[in-house]
């Protein structure tokens, strides 16, 4: 398995500098219903359960969100998600961009007025750049 996208999305959800009205067709009770793809972590982590998709993904080809991806392999701790990680040639390549959201909830809020903090770095902002040329 290889991930299509290693570079996380301008508007990602996870991205505490993004803000939600970035996101095409944005739905805020879909967004909601996303929630069960943020299971409790450890060994509960274990049943089964949906992969967030990226916003981008279209009816014929799906992406993981790669904001999701790397929070429920690290904090988040879902173990059924590592699992399968170990499968994924390229994960090691994934890039996140400035600060991420540290709980699932945290993806709901609308960012207005963002922080100094919240803001890409400039190294985020090159590795941007050569993603989109």
């Amino acid at each position: 398995m290889k991930l299509e996208h290693t570079t996380q999305c301008n508007s990602c959800p996870w991205r505490k500098d993004a803000s939600l009205d970035d996101i095409p067709h944005y739905d805020r009770g879909m967004h909601e219903s996303l929630g069960n793809t943020c299971m409790a972590s450890g060994l509960e982590s274990l049943q089964d359960h949906s992969w967030m998709a990226c916003h981008k993904s279209t009816a014929n080809k799906r992406y993981p969100c790669l904001g999701w991806l790397m929070h429920v392999l690290g904090p988040g701790n879902d173990i059924s998600v590592r699992l399968t990680a170990r499968d994924i040639s390229n994960i090691r390549d994934v890039r996140l961009i400035g600060r991420q959201c540290t709980s699932f909830e945290e993806t709901l809020r609308h960012n207005d007025g963002l922080s100094q903090e919240d803001s890409p770095t400039p190294q985020d902002e090159s590795i941007l750049e050569s993603e989109q040329s």
